[in-house]
């Protein structure tokens, strides 16, 4: 999988790319729009096949971190075909899931499951000390789309 295809098949995500190179002040031809930021292969159907997850920073990005994030099925002929997702749930089985969360997802993916998991923040902590350690979103493939299995918390390390 080349790293253009990527970059192409995210840029495909953001509703609205074609005013991004305004947004950014026209980049010069050397200035990417979208830059990669993370990458992970792995099966999340079971048939066997890699899929992958990829993360990007745009130009509007600053410093949040990745701002563009796909989960793709790798077709027949190479080609890159977005999967769904939903979106987790402020309320997950009877908890607030957005608590304590400030910043961008690192991604991932793991026996069978989508991961992002993101840096859980007391609320006196500045925004490059995070100390209430971190916060796991687990999807699964249920044969249509990503959907929400688990929300899962790890203490400080």
């Amino acid at each position: 999988m080349r790293d253009e295809d990527l970059i192409a098949a995210l840029a495909k995500t953001i509703p609205d790319f074609e005013h991004l190179k305004d947004l950014c002040r026209t980049p010069t031809e050397d200035e990417d729009l979208v830059k990669l930021a993370q990458v992970f292969y792995g099966d999340l159907d079971g048939d066997g096949k890699d899929e992958v997850a990829a993360s990007a920073m745009t130009c509007a990005a600053g410093t949040y971190g990745p701002d563009v994030y796909g989960v793709f099925r790798i077709g027949d002929s190479g080609e890159l075909i977005l999967l769904n997702k939903d979106e987790a749930p402020e309320v997950f089985r009877g908890r607030n899931t957005r608590e304590g969360i400030r910043k961008a997802p690192g991604i991932g993916i793991e026996k069978l499951r989508y991961v992002e998991s993101f840096a859980v923040y007391q609320e006196d902590d500045a925004n490059a000390d995070p100390s209430a350690g971190r916060r796991e979103f687990r999807y699964r493939w249920d044969g249509s789309k990503l959907v929400l299995d688990d929300v899962v918390d790890f203490p400080p390390e």
